[in-house]
């Protein structure tokens, strides 16, 4: 059974699970951002929520989408996007620069996103993997 947060009203798969409540409006988070930023998250977005039941969570420092539980993060930096996805293997190619285990059956990949172009089939696959993994 899932808890919601009484003061941000999130949903969360554990009972007090750790988070900030620090919640801020899309157009707050885009306020200041490039263009170029803009036009590359917008078409990030359009995937993400392509997917069946996603929700969007902008918080202050990132935005984060989740079904059964969070499967992607977005960042808006100054020119690019650092995205996150989590799978339960690791890939150790380029687009990811970095990965992280958080787990036993979790780790995350960083990718640095600067052009639309950036957003291929490659990628596409890994968030529709990472969107399944939390799905099961």
């Amino acid at each position: 059974m899932n808890w919601i947060c009484p003061t941000c009203k999130r949903t969360f798969k554990h009972e007090n699970q750790q988070h900030s409540c620090k919640i801020i409006s899309l157009p707050e988070l885009l306020e200041n951002k490039n263009e170029n930023v803009i036009k590359v998250f917008s078409q990030l977005r359009s995937f993400l929520l392509s997917l069946d039941n996603v929700i969007e969570n902008p918080l202050r420092n990132n935005i984060l989408y989740s079904s059964k539980a969070i499967f992607a993060s977005i960042k808006l930096k100054k020119s690019y996007i650092d995205f996150e996805f989590f799978l339960n293997n690791e890939i150790d190619e380029f687009p990811v620069y970095k990965t992280l285990k958080i787990s036993k059956n979790r780790i995350v990949h960083f990718v640095k996103i600067e052009t639309n172009e950036n957003i291929d089939e490659q990628l596409m696959n890994w968030i529709t993997q990472s969107y399944e993994l939390v799905n099961k």
